[in-house]
């Protein structure tokens, strides 16, 4: 059988896309075939949970108030395991671009890429044109530079406190089925686990984890917890039926050393480490050493039983994604406000990764490098939850310019 080749569309565009479709009048027809019309698309939540929070619409006549979720697949609304969560409660409407073969829930279902007033490829052209546009920029007065360095600062912490906020609630939830310390093992295991996802497959990794918890590889050998993982995954046929389908995972415009096989392969041999007592004392003296070197965090997730150890990129993705929240919590925790300082030091002041796509679309409008952890981190919040969302209103960049 012949497969559509479909648009691999970012989900935040895909938001961009369902925003520009909606029109006061517009009459949408839903999967099952009822009319829909939207009054208030609703406010962006920038946290967990719903993407839209408060919104109005019209159902077969009857007007509702609730949430709206946005996905590029039908499917991601199970992927991401929103079913069981309390805070997709309230959604009222499930928009995806594209429809899938799957269970449906109760909620209704709007197909946008069936319903739009123009060629998908034509709107999502339009869409990427006008989000890498920034008025902002073409008005640089001296005083510019000054806010928009103060911006970022502001984003970078605003970015922090929700990777801390992210790591504390996961850290209580998981205390009510376990002791604290297996807890913390089991937090900093799926926070791995998400940042080796980068380029397109965090949010899956991180529920593979979930769902293969490290108290299970415990009595798995070694040797034999990557073929354990990909069968997992759905990559290989095994006994058991896989906790997830192969499709899930994105491989398209992933460079070979980022897709998910490469990075299952050094997660499965490198993971046993977080069991042993001797890795927690040298990465909380490696932080209280103040030690910004990767050279000397790396030694801290490389891994014996494959040669597939990250490199000095991808552990300044782990330093400020995991561990410097992480460690931030778990002082806060005990009360050490010095090891809490240091650990909001390590995610400000590392050297930073290469460019990313955020970084270079605002590092480019402005003229500015990163010279640090905070610049990356500032612009990647300030663009993605600023810039891609419109909103303008509470950004300083926005002091003096006139639109």
């Amino acid at each position: 059988m012949l497969r559509e080749r479909r648009i691999d569309v970012p989900e935040e565009h895909v938001i961009a896309l369902w925003l520009r479709e909606l029109r006061p009048e517009r009459v949408f027809s839903l999967c099952g075939g009822r009319a829909l019309r939207v009054i208030d698309a609703g406010i962006r939540n920038l946290h967990d949970g719903p993407d839209f929070l408060d919104a109005r619409i019209v159902l077969d006549g009857r007007l509702m108030r609730g949430a709206i979720e946005v996905h590029t697949r039908e499917g991601d609304w199970q992927r991401h395991g929103h079913g069981g969560d309390v805070r997709y409660r309230d959604v009222i409407l499930h928009v995806c671009l594209y429809a899938e073969p799957t269970k449906r829930t109760d909620i209704p279902v709007l197909v946008l890429a069936s319903e739009m007033a123009a060629p998908l490829r034509t709107s999502w052209a339009s869409v990427r044109k006008t989000l890498h546009a920034f008025p902002c920029a073409a008005a640089k007065p001296e005083s510019a530079a000054a806010d928009f360095g103060a911006m970022l600062a502001l984003t970078a912490a605003e970015r922090f406190s929700r990777k801390c906020e992210r790591i504390n609630r996961r850290h209580s939830a998981l205390c009510r089925e376990m002791s604290s310390p297996e807890a913390w093992r089991q937090v900093m295991y799926e926070s791995v686990a998400r940042a080796a996802g980068y380029g397109g497959n965090e949010k899956e990794m991180e529920a593979l984890a979930a769902a293969v918890p490290l108290v299970t590889l415990t009595g798995i050998e070694p040797a034999g917890r990557y073929a354990y993982f990909l069968e997992a995954a759905g990559f290989r046929d095994g006994d058991g039926a896989p906790l997830f389908e192969r499709h899930v995972w994105r491989s398209a415009r992933v460079l070979p050393h980022n897709r998910v096989r490469h990075r299952l392969r050094w997660f499965a041999g490198w993971c046993g480490r977080l069991n042993e007592r001797v890795w927690w004392r040298a990465a909380i003296a490696t932080l209280n050493r103040g030690e910004r070197d990767t050279r000397q965090w790396g030694t801290l997730f490389t891994t014996t039983e494959t040669a597939e150890s990250p490199g000095r990129d991808r552990v300044c993705e782990l330093l400020v994604n995991v561990c410097a929240p992480l460690f931030r919590v778990y002082a806060e925790g005990r009360g050490d406000g010095a090891l809490a300082h240091k650990a909001a030091a390590l995610y400000f002041t590392c050297v930073p990764a290469p460019h990313n796509r955020h970084t270079r679309a605002l590092g480019g409008a402005f003229d500015r490098k990163c010279i640090d952890t905070q610049d990356q981190q500032g612009m990647t919040e300030l663009h993605g939850n600023y810039c891609l969302t419109g909103r303008c209103q509470a950004c300083l960049c926005r002091a003096h310019t006139s639109f």
